[in-house]
């Protein structure tokens, strides 16, 4: 059984509420509630405080005039023990809290646009670049005669060595220099000899001194400033003493800096700091997000450049530029000065500049990128086609772009109405450099149009008859009668006003002691439409003067601010008047006025005509209104009349002409002003017919005829759902016509919300509701609901919520407010005597401490209303064995007596155990869930891509390369080097040594040497025309041919001048030769012959590729590309085409150590994803061309929740995560095909369940739409597309309702309609109403098919003066179908759970039913009850009920459960007693004992002793 403990603690204004929902019928436990107006603290507070609140308490009804509330205590006592509580009550209830919940539509102007400015997402980069003045290093060498010499000998020499391994370059060694060397210009100075070195970046600048005094002299080396700060010079050998010396450091960059960006320093950064460095330093700033950072080399001085892209959405758009710090910089040479800087190197993203709007052709003026939204609603108000609008802006997004949204509004000429064009925008807008920023107008809602239906009356030719009338219906509702042409002819809307006479009048009553007039202490009211005047006397003034009061007291009525009366007398006599009332500001003939009328205590109406007094009173006055002929009302008839009718809304009549034409006909347009839709067509009738239909015929062959969609409505009425949020708590979804009992269910359904009673109010004429919700057990001032309405659908369909009534709090001071404080804190229960039956109780608790008393609580439910209750089952029933035929049963009092005195028992019993019928009524349903499948697709564009075999072969045949070695050295080696290998060639080398040298390298199969000029060895010193010179011709070559790479020379190893020089004197041809593989998708193919001719190596090609595991046969068509403007290198086109090898699939690639490809320049490669080739001819080229191939995201969007981004290729995890994460759907099942070649899939969604609807399975879901974000790969492809297809539409929720029926086999009963989903609580109520049921408890289940209600029939009730028990095995209920639908067919059912057993039989007794009652004397405690003519050692089960004058309690089943009857000892006799006694003997004697244990005593044992 569904059992609700909730509890509730005054608190403050936080209006923090936390009720806790426990089904359970054994323990209580609540969590503290906000209700009152103190402060209760969100955790436990500081030591030595008042205590919290009771942490739950509960409150039930024990008799007619008592109640019970059992508490808990505090959670917290304030670090000080609770001293007591204190219990409060008073039936002075405080004010209900009634919200009111209300759908409704704006079939006004509804356009909404929205203009938007966007730009590409560019990273700003910066750029960070350090220098330092160029300034050369300059060294001295200093050359000094051997010791003893005066002068320097030419025949000395040295050499030096150069270092630069530490600054990326190497260790080199000068060639010999001749001690008197020149500074310069010659082969043989010391500049030159310096610029042979391969670590010297260029010739440096020589300068030779006059003599020094030792004889000796000094050269002045200057570096080229490239090479910064040159490692000193070092002696590598020499004849004499050289010394080295650096004169001025070249200038480099040491130290380090910082970098500032808005406000926050980083620490120092080295100079040289490396990419990720600097990305360190950056990244530990607040206000720097990721970064990525690419450093340049070093310049000539150690400066850098740093490239800085800010990556992190924190630092988007166009970024202020960091501020640099180089105090921290330093130079190697104080004379060179070092600096830093920074640049934009890439602006990130910005919008600035202008754009303006155009509609209808006119213009605004300029509207700045970020103009807000007053400006650009001032400047389209400013464009002579628009009246109102209404404009709101986003924030400036990180790049400057925002979204304006445009509203048209409803203006008197009503020119926005339908759907308006869009807004032209014309952008000015600037950016960053080579992006230009974009705006675009979208239609957010489309403007709606009214339905127009037009009424034409056609004289047939002739004038219309002024007597001819019509009536409209709508939907089922009638007008009155309407002339076709207006009263005088002369308006097509009327303009005869209606009027109405009120007459007073009496009867003589002269003969009876009355009079003959209408009495001066009559007074009447007025009533019109709801509204009622004040009183008016009815013969208090003149008749003259009263018809200004009536004129005054009419006004003051809402729907009739002008009106104009006038009075006379009626002139009969009595002093009678009549009025006459002309209704000017009301269309048409309104209904008649109602009137009452009093005189003292005598009270009449109301009616339209009411008699004050009766046949035996002396005052008979009576007032009476009418309208008499002619006095019909015809302005604007037709909407007075229509407006009339419940079905059709506000409507505005407008004639197409003021007056009739020459004929008196007229045409009228009727709009209808607030009916969503295109409405069903009006029709028409004759008066005083019931034919309608949209023409009818009138009087002299008049007809009047009725022209549907004259416009068309475009609007629609409210549909789909909408859920209600409490305090952080959510409702499943409601459809939009939701039952005040489904709302109420729902509501009950929060954890956080008490009772409360909905009543539904509705629909108006677009299926808009109104809810009014009570707040029952929820008191004081409450959370207001907050309605989701994203799901409702129809035209601009919103939910508003208000507060109809403000809650207050019981004020617990009313008189007969009472209280009790409770010291005894082991037992906190506390009852609550002396009340009033049938009056509600407020009920609070709070407690105290030495400190101070706690905020209150008030138990759930807050209030109860004592009425009398039959008794509580007796305490404890106990049973045990009297003898062989008889149990004895010991009663034990009850907990509560029900409020009425206990005047009987029962005892029941039987030889089985006793068992309560239960009963379970199933309504469950085979729902069949929604699928729908959303798939992508795209168009279908092979693949190309291009194998390029590349040469540089001018056609002339074979031509063998020949490169020129010069070498000028005395000794040593030099390594040449091709291809990677080097060969060692000594300098005396000749020829033959030469050629074995170069043909051990791996590359070279043969080749030829000659030498040069006379010269025998590879190398010579240089004899003033030449060194050693030899030729290498290449004759055969391993993987290479044609035009071939210079060799390179390793000269270190060389004495002398260590100089050597290598030229091209014949450049090599060779035509394309050799093989390749090509591998696809890891696949590798054949060796392809490159040297066949070209269709026959398309064909090969082709043949290869096809032969590949990933590529199916006809999966590539390969084709040669001819070269119109010559060429020798080959090219072949290849497409792929085939379901295998479809979209954007993998690049070809050439295995590399496959590419044996021999000839000029040979080589091969592939061309993919769009990359290009430029024919060596200069004029022609190819471009590959990606696949097709899907990318990007998609979104889905049910009613009005819209996904996350959901990748083109999303999982079925992924896919099925984005949609549960809508509120609107609940788990879906997910399957999932694909890809196709173009990455196209297709998701099948099923809906397994729905938040709201039930079963969770069963809903009809509207079509998902799709927010389209895809792309595809080929760059002028804009076939990316996503579609949604029902494949099965799920059944409709349950809904409808069914009647439980029991026939006990006396009577048979029957519930009211019970609604499919009513709770227990309810569901019991509407049993224990039927006559023939008792009392029952009920728990209610859901399943995901359907529900069930668990009935178990537990107590008696009295019925119609008769009580009904429902003991035993009852006859099953029945559940009978009214009219349920939905969910695949409801089915209801009704089994037995548990087959009841009550009362045995008991053929000997009178009743022939186990069952004894005993009636009370003296209501003492414990009963013993004994249970005779039982059969000797047969088991007995026994069960106990109370009885008051309402009816037998619950049940209580005995303490064992069971007892058998069995023979047991005599009990004592009763005490001995003395009869005779002499000096030696005495006579005693005893009675029967009163228990003789089942059998007859048969001897007694007498025992004595002496004292």
């Amino acid at each position: 059984m569904e059992s609700q403990i909730r509890s509730r603690v005054a608190k403050g204004s936080s209006d923090h509420r936390h009720w806790k929902k426990l089904f359970s019928s054994l323990s209580f436990f609540s969590l503290p509630f906000a209700i009152g107006h103190e402060d209760v603290p969100h955790h436990l507070p500081e030591a030595h405080s008042v205590p919290g609140p009771p942490e739950w308490a509960t409150l039930d009804v024990i008799g007619s005039n008592t109640l019970r509330t059992t508490f808990a205590p505090p959670l917290w006592d304030g670090d000080s023990p609770i001293s007591s509580y204190l219990v409060e009550w008073d039936k002075e209830a405080g004010i209900p809290e009634v919200q009111r919940i209300t759908t409704s539509q704006n079939l006004n102007t509804n356009e909404i646009q929205t203009i938007s400015t966007s730009t590409p997402d560019i990273n700003e980069i910066q750029v960070i670049q350090t220098s330092a003045t160029p300034q050369a290093e300059v060294q001295a060498i200093t050359v000094s005669p051997p010791t003893g010499d005066t002068a320097i000998n030419s025949a000395y020499s040295f050499a030096i060595s150069i270092d630069t391994i530490n600054v990326g370059g190497s260790l080199q060694y000068s060639g010999q220099i001749s001690a008197n060397a020149a500074a310069d210009g010659s082969r043989s100075s010391l500049a030159q000899i310096l610029e042979n070195m391969a670590n010297m970046h260029e010739r440096p600048s020589v300068e030779r001194s006059e003599m020094n005094p030792d004889g000796g002299h000094t050269y002045l080396v200057t570096f080229p400033t490239s090479m910064g700060n040159v490692p000193e010079i070092e002696v590598f050998m020499s004849d004499l003493p050289i010394s080295i010396t650096t004169l001025q450091q070249g200038n480099e960059l040491e130290g380090s800096f910082r970098l500032e960006f808005m406000g926050e320093l980083t620490a120092d950064i080295p100079s040289d700091a490396s990419s990720s460095e600097m990305q360190s330093y950056l990244e530990i700033l607040d206000t720097i997000g990721a970064v990525s950072v690419s450093r340049s080399m070093a310049d000539e001085q150690g400066g850098f450049v740093w490239e800085i892209e800010f990556l992190s959405d924190s630092n988007g758009g166009n970024l202020p530029s960091m501020e640099v710090h180089g105090d921290g910089l330093r130079t190697s040479n104080p004379v060179g000065s070092g600096d830093i800087g920074v640049s934009v190197g890439r602006d990130g993203s910005y919008i600035s500049g202008s754009y303006t709007l155009a509609f209808f052709g006119e213009k605004t003026n300029p509207i700045p990128y970020d103009a807000d939204a007053l400006t650009v609603k001032e400047e389209l108000e400013g464009l002579s086609s628009i009246a109102r609008v209404h404009v709101e802006r986003t924030p400036l997004d990180i790049v400057g772009g925002c979204t304006w949204t445009v509203s048209f509004l409803e203006d008197g000429l009503r020119s926005h109405r339908g759907d308006m064009p869009l807004l032209v925008a014309d952008s000015s807008l600037t950016g960053t450099p080579s992006e230009i920023p974009s705006i675009i107008v979208t239609e957010e809602r489309k403007g709606t149009i009214k339905e127009v239906q037009t009424i034409t009356v056609d004289g047939g030719g002739a004038d219309v008859d002024p007597s001819s009338s019509f009536k409209l219906r709508f939907e089922g509702e009638e007008t009155a009668d309407i002339l076709a042409l207006p009263l005088g002819g002369n308006t097509c809307l009327g303009s005869t006003k209606a009027k109405q006479v009120i007459t007073t009048s009496t009867v003589d009553t002269s003969g009876v002691g009355g009079d003959d007039s209408v009495s001066h202490l009559t007074n009447f009211a007025l009533m019109y439409e709801g509204y009622t005047t004040s009183n008016i006397m009815a013969n208090g003034a003149s008749c003259e003067d009263t018809s200004d009061v009536i004129a005054q007291e009419l006004t003051n009525l809402p729907p009739l601010y002008e009106v104009a009366v006038s009075g006379s007398d009626t002139s009969v006599g009595d002093e009678g008047c009549s009025w006459t009332v002309t209704f000017l500001s009301v269309m048409g003939n309104p209904e008649l006025m109602s009137v009452s009328a009093i005189n003292g205590d005598m009270y009449a109406g109301p009616g339209h005509s009411v008699t004050v007094g009766d046949d035996y009173s002396i005052i008979r006055d009576t007032i009476a209104i009418s309208q008499p002929s002619g006095f019909e009302g015809d302005a604007n008839l037709i909407q007075s009349e229509l407006s009339k009718l419940s079905t059709i809304g506000t409507i505005t009549v407008s004639p197409a002409s003021a007056v009739p034409d020459n004929f008196g006909q007229c045409i009228w347009e009727i709009t209808f002003e607030n009916k969503a839709g295109d409405v069903p067509t009006l029709e028409v009738a004759q008066s005083g017919t019931s034919l309608f239909s949209t023409d009818a015929e009138l009087n002299s062959g008049n007809r009047i005829i009725v022209t549907d969609d004259t416009v068309r409505g475009t609007s629609e009425p409210v549909s789909g759902d909408f859920r209600l949020e409490f305090d952080g708590k959510l409702t499943g979804y409601m459809p939009f016509d939701a039952s005040s009992e489904l709302m109420k269910s729902s509501l009950d359904a929060l954890s956080n919300i008490g009772d409360v009673s909905v009543t539904r109010f509705g629909p108006d004429v677009n299926r808009c509701y109104t809810w009014d919700v009570t707040f029952i057990s929820d008191l004081g001032p409450l959370p207001i609901l907050v309605a989701d309405d994203l799901d409702l659908e129809g035209t601009v369909a919103s939910m508003s919520v208000s507060k109809a009534t403000v809650g207050d709090l019981p004020p617990f001071d009313g008189p007969d407010y009472g209280s009790r404080v409770v010291t005894d804190t082991s037992g906190l229960s506390v009852l609550i005597p002396e009340l009033k039956q049938g009056i509600p109780y407020y009920v609070r608790i709070s407690a105290s401490n030495s400190l101070g008393t706690s905020p209150s609580i008030m138990p759930y439910p807050p209030f109860q209303i004592p009425y009398p209750q039959s008794p509580s089952p007796p305490s404890e029933v106990s049973l045990e064995p009297n003898d062989g035929s008889t149990l004895a049963v010991i009663i034990d009092a009850p907990f509560h007596d029900g409020g009425k005195d206990i005047t009987s028992y029962r005892v029941d019993y039987n030889t089985q155990p006793f068992v309560q019928e239960r009963q379970r009524v199933s309504l469950t349903c085979s729902p069949q869930p929604e699928i729908q499948s959303v798939s992508t697709s795209a168009t279908d564009i092979n693949e190309i891509q291009y194998l390029v075999l590349d040469s540089s072969y001018i056609g002339n045949g074979e031509v063998l390369e020949v490169q020129n070695i010069l070498c000028d050295a005395t000794g040593g080696t030099f390594g040449l080097s091709l291809g990677g290998d080097t060969a060692y060639i000594s300098h005396d080398a000749d020829a033959n040594d030469i050629k074995e040298s170069l043909e051990s390298l791996t590359m070279i199969d043969d080749v030829s040497v000659v030498f040069n000029n006379g010269k025998t060895t590879a190398c010579a010193p240089f004899d003033g025309s030449a060194a050693g010179d030899f030729s290498v011709t290449f004759q055969s070559l391993s993987g290479m041919s044609g035009d071939l790479p210079l060799m390179t020379v390793e000269s270190s190893g060389l004495d002398g001048a260590r100089h050597v020089d290598i030229t091209t004197t014949v450049d090599g041809d060779a035509p394309l030769r050799g093989s390749l593989k090509l591998s696809f998708r890891g696949a590798v193919s054949e060796a392809i012959d490159i040297s066949l001719a070209n269709n026959e190596l398309a064909n090969a090609i082709d043949s290869a590729l096809e032969a590949l595991d990933t590529v199916q046969q006809g999966g590539v068509i390969v084709s040669e590309v001819n070269l119109a403007n010559g060429g020798f290198e080959k090219i072949f086109r290849i497409e792929f085409q085939g379901s295998g090898v479809g979209g954007n699939v993998e690049s070809l690639m050439v295995v590399p150590e496959h590419l044996l490809v021999l000839g000029s320049s040979a080589d091969a490669f592939v061309l993919s994803d769009g990359e290009s080739y430029a024919a060596r001819n200069g004029v022609e080229s190819v471009t590959s061309l990606v696949g097709n191939e899907l990318s990007g995201y998609f979104r889905l969007r049910l009613r009005g929740h819209t996904t996350e981004s959901i990748p083109f290729n999303s999982s079925v995890d992924e896919m099925k995560a984005r949609l549960e994460e809508l509120p609107n759907i609940g788990q879906v099942d997910m399957q999932m095909s694909g890809p196709s070649k173009e990455m196209a899939y297709v998701w099948m969604i099923t809906f397994l369940s729905n938040p709201g609807y039930f079963p969770p399975s069963a809903r009809d879901v509207d079509s998902l739409e799709t927010v389209n974000e895809l792309s595809t790969s080929v760059e002028s492809d804009a076939s990316a597309s996503i579609i949604v297809d029902t494949i099965r539409n799920g059944d409709d929720r349950l809904q409808g309702k069914f009647q439980v029926i029991y026939d006990d086999g006396h009577t048979l009963e029957t519930t009211r309609p019970l609604q499919s989903f009513i709770s227990a609580e309810d569901l019991k109520l509407e049993l224990e109403a039927l006559p023939n049921i008792g009392q029952v408890t009920i728990a209610r289940s859901k399943s995901l098919v359907g529900y069930e209600w668990d009935i178990e029939f537990t107590s008696c009730a009295l019925k119609n003066g008769s009580e009904v028990c429902n003991d035993g095995d009852l006859r099953p209920l029945v559940a009978s179908n009214i009219n349920l639908e939905g969910c695949g067919s409801p089915s209801l059912g009704v089994s037995e759970l548990s087959t009841g057993s009550g009362s045995g039989s008991c053929p000997h007794l009178n009743s022939g039913v186990c069952s004894d009652e005993g009636t009370f004397f003296n209501g003492e405690y414990p009963i013993r009850h004994d249970i005779k003519q039982l059969s000797l050692g047969t088991p007995y089960y026994v069960q106990v009920r109370l009885n008051n004058s309402l009816s037998h309690g619950y049940r209580k089943l005995s303490t064992p459960s069971y007892a058998t009857p069995q023979h047991n000892p005599p009990g004592p006799p009763p005490p001995v007693i003395l009869i005779e006694s002499t000096s030696t003997s005495i006579t005693v004697g005893w009675q029967k004992p009163t228990e003789n244990g089942g059998k007859a005593v048969s001897g007694y044992e007498l025992w004595m002793e002496k004292f």
